[in-house]
């Protein structure tokens, strides 16, 4: 069929919106991505998932749907329809094979739209992420400059969050990275104890340097 994933190349904004179900388009959850250089990855990875379906498939009512909608620089937008966790290819079939680039764009999404603890978080700057007692944001990554009379050990990069308990004010927490690779930063909240990963998981997956995780 050669049927491919998108007609333009060049977008301004993702907005991923999560339905009720496939009968009932509740919004449940929305957010929105204007990130161009994390928007073109996404882009990117879907453009890995094979773009003729196999299988025509019928769904209960009650199915999960999530839509995500891409802004174009033609003004034009490109929607996408995830349901019951599979991409709805250009061919309107399913692929019927299993696909880690589906399965796994597919829980990062779910984790920025139902952020929790243990859960891989894709570091997008700005964006609000509220968590159970509170709301967390990935401010962004600055190269440090070397002082004068400091050994040059490379690169050194502080990857800045805010933290904000819900009633309370915002906290600032940094990251660095640099020779050794950036450590568990640990914090509290209402004397609850709380770890942020930005190296890789309590489970030895990696999350450097695209994802961070919120353990206890």
């Amino acid at each position: 069929m050669n049927k491919v994933w998108f007609k333009n190349s060049k977008f301004l904004s993702l907005k991923i919106e999560k339905y009720k179900s496939i009968s009932d388009t509740s919004l449940v959850a929305s957010i929105r991505i204007a990130d161009t250089n994390l928007l073109h990855k996404f882009v990117d990875r879907i453009k890995q998932i094979p773009a003729d379906g196999e299988k025509m498939k019928s769904f209960a009512e009650d199915a999960e749907q999530i839509d995500l909608i891409f802004s174009c620089e033609t003004g034009e937008t490109e929607r996408i329809q995830i349901i019951q966790k599979r991409f709805k290819t250009p061919s309107t079939g399913f692929n019927t094979s299993p696909n880690k680039f589906e399965s796994e764009l597919y829980a990062d999404i779910d984790s920025l739209l139902f952020p929790e603890l243990d859960k891989k978080m894709l570091k997008i700057p700005g964006l609000s992420l509220k968590f159970k007692s509170f709301t967390f944001v990935f401010v962004g990554t600055k190269e440090r400059e070397q002082r004068p009379g400091e050994p040059t050990i490379g690169s050194i990069s502080a990857n800045a969050f805010t933290l904000k308990p819900d009633g309370q004010q915002e906290l600032l927490l940094r990251v660095t990275d640099g020779q050794i690779a950036p450590q568990p930063l640990r914090f509290s909240v209402n004397s609850e104890s709380f770890i942020l990963l930005t190296y890789e998981t309590k489970k030895k997956d990696r999350l450097y340097p695209d994802y961070f995780q919120i353990s206890k």
